[in-house]
């Protein structure tokens, strides 16, 4: 249902009252970009009796996405997590958001469609949109003007921008069942090239400036023994692997090559991810060797 954001749905898909808790801050946007609309928290609180005991790992996966408790929920019952969320949505934390039908713009290309596009197929890349080494970033060409990042990036032309989403489509290939297809509509909702004083009337891939700087010679003091202890002892990795729903999944096994030459073993649990600390700082690999279907390292 709101698929770039963490959110907990209160209602089947199928049905077409389409209830979801998300964060107020994610709230503002969706209902500002159009096709939700917000409930009455004195409203919102009844629905959240409907989580019935199959909604359990929902509820926890939520709760650790949008990050509402600082402490491992493993020492929480699934009781005392409704009422957190029931707590939240009565401090207006968190939002009950209802579906509701976009307005079209006169040419009956709506902006609102066009940013649900995006959004989804930032959820599927986890907003990290890599081809050939470099970073980009998709944008509606309505929204190009608003970005306060925008001196960092340049527009692509139309003709390399098919060419850039199709090389992420093959990129990702299976892991990541439905990217192919949003980005086959992404493709055909590019804006054409244009300059000013004409505006852009569809999407725009932007692509990330490189920035090379000059380092000058470190001459400071050499590192001592005790501070080289310290920077290991602050050295840590986490380690994942997720469904193309983000979902946690368990019993997968993995190796991770350290960056002082050492290699770690374990498996992957549902509740949480596996954490090495106390770590040499510096580049890691990750392998999963029983798993056959490409992976995507994020």
């Amino acid at each position: 249902m709101i698929t770039a954001f963490a959110s907990l749905a209160l209602t089947p898909s199928w049905r077409e009252d389409q209830l979801a808790v998300v964060c107020a801050t994610d709230a503002l946007r969706l209902c500002r970009e159009g096709g939700f609309e917000a409930l009455p928290r004195h409203q919102a609180g009844s629905f959240l009796g409907n989580l019935g005991r199959r909604e359990d790992g929902s509820v926890r996966a939520f709760i650790s996405r949008a990050r509402l408790s600082g402490a491992p929920l493993s020492g929480f019952e699934d009781g005392e997590l409704l009422a957190l969320l029931h707590d939240r949505v009565r401090s207006g934390e968190l939002v009950v958001l209802r579906a509701c039908e976009l307005t079209a713009d006169a040419d009956g290309n709506t902006s609102a469609e066009q940013r649900k596009l995006v959004r989804e197929i930032e959820a599927q890349t986890r907003g990290r949109l890599a081809d050939a080494g470099r970073q980009y970033r998709l944008v509606v060409g309505d929204d190009l003007g608003k970005l306060s990042d925008r001196n960092s990036y340049e527009v692509v032309r139309q003709e390399d921008a098919v060419r850039v989403l199709d090389g992420v489509a093959r990129q990702y290939g299976e892991g990541a069942p439905g990217l192919p297809a949003l980005l086959a509509q992404a493709r055909t909702k590019l804006t054409r090239d244009w300059r000013p004083p004409l505006s852009p009337d569809g999407l725009v891939l932007l692509r990330r400036i490189v920035v090379v700087s000059s380092q000058r010679p470190d001459v400071g003091p050499a590192m001592t023994p005790s501070a080289m202890k310290k920077l290991r002892d602050e050295g840590w990795i986490e380690i994942e692997f997720v469904d193309a729903g983000m979902e946690p999944v368990e019993n997968i096994d993995f190796e991770v090559r350290l960056a002082d030459g050492q290699t770690k073993s374990g498996r992957t649990s549902k509740k949480g991810p596996a954490r090495y600390e106390n770590i040499t700082p510096g580049e890691c690999m990750v392998r999963f060797p029983n798993v056959k279907s490409p992976v995507v390292l994020v």
